[in-house]
């Protein structure tokens, strides 16, 4: 384990180097952090510990719910009476509107927008047409204004990006993860990262 760990952290570290990559991003498996830290400690990168929260699937929604902290329910009802809806992407094009969203503050986005509309495609058509990731969307009026993106692997569903409008008084975020916890636990997925 260790010595594949640093092999692949150096060849990391090679790369960065040679094609002057200055930030790089990853995550280590929660149950071996410790090997994975003693491997990338050889290296000059920063390490920052974060965590997340996993909510265990087999349990019924209702039940789920009711667990909820009393803020985090009353933002998703505030959702539902803003009659937002619930979707999953079922076209690159919701793949594309997301990827709008999400640069919609940056000045160069058509630029930026013709590189990214390559990498979407060919995420979309090799990813997630084929099952690896799971994209949930929602909309106010026809309109998006956020979406989560996640790893689908052995019936876990791992949040990995999540990119929201402007518009938090519509009670978006909330309102989407609730609908992405439920739909786990409706398609019998196991856990929700």
């Amino acid at each position: 384990h260790n010595v594949i760990s640093s092999e692949i952290f150096s060849a990391i570290d090679k790369y960065c180097l040679k094609n002057k990559i200055q930030i790089i991003k990853g995550t280590t498996p929660p149950l071996d952090d410790h090997l994975f830290k003693t491997s990338i400690s050889k290296l000059p990168y920063e390490i920052k510990n974060w965590k997340t929260y996993l909510v265990d699937l087999k349990n019924d929604s209702d039940s789920y719910l009711k667990s909820l902290n009393k803020k985090i329910r009353y933002d998703i009802r505030k959702g539902e009476n803003n009659d937002l809806k619930f979707e999953i992407a079922t076209s690159v094009d919701d793949f594309k509107e997301l990827g709008m969203l999400k640069l919609r503050n940056d000045k160069s986005v058509n630029q930026i927008m013709e590189i990214a509309n390559k990498a979407i495609e060919s995420t979309w058509e090799h990813v997630i047409k084929k099952g690896y990731r799971k994209l949930f969307l929602v909309r106010h009026n026809g309109k998006l204004i956020g979406g989560i993106n996640t790893l689908n692997f052995n019936k876990n569903l791992g949040q990995t990006t999540v990119i929201n409008s402007d518009e938090t008084y519509l009670s978006g975020g909330p309102f989407l993860t609730w609908n992405a916890i439920k739909w786990g636990m409706t398609n019998n997925y196991s856990i929700f990262d």
